[in-house]
């Protein structure tokens, strides 16, 4: 009877220890997208040039480009950097499970001091099977004219 009662106490325990790891990844899949949803905010804060001219107003995850900007001897014109922000940035979006990310204005045109949604959005492999999640920041980058 004593056996009995261990072996479902432990069968308990490893159902607790495995309902822990899943919340922890999920936990840590969050973080990921708070972290990367923060990234492109800060990305688009060191070029408002080109958030004022509406290079960030659109961007839906499928841009293609290069992180040439990037390098110590380059010079780029702010629709360059923007083009490698958004590149850079939908590649850390990969690394979430099914990761995307997106950029949108409130404003058609999107001109200066427009709020901007920057939406990461990924899928959570809960205990029923994958869950699509979502985080959304939004914020109103300031002029580059201030």
């Amino acid at each position: 009877m004593t056996s009995l009662v261990i072996g479902v106490a432990l069968l308990g325990l490893g159902a607790l220890v495995a309902s822990g790891f899943r919340y922890s990844h999920g936990a840590d899949l969050l973080t990921q997208a708070v972290n990367q949803a923060r990234d492109m905010a800060d990305r688009m804060r060191a070029n408002l040039e080109g958030v004022d001219a509406g290079y960030y107003a659109a961007v839906d995850g499928s841009e293609t480009g290069s992180t040439n900007c990037y390098a110590p001897t380059e010079i780029c014109t702010p629709a360059q950097l923007a083009n490698a922000d958004i590149y850079a940035w939908n590649a850390a979006n990969d690394a979430l499970p099914s990761g995307n990310g997106t950029v949108s204005c409130n404003v058609i045109g999107c001109p200066a001091g427009s709020v901007h949604t920057i939406t990461v959005s990924w899928n959570d492999p809960g205990a029923s099977g994958p869950e699509a999640k979502s985080y959304i920041l939004t914020f109103t980058p300031l002029s580059s004219s201030y």
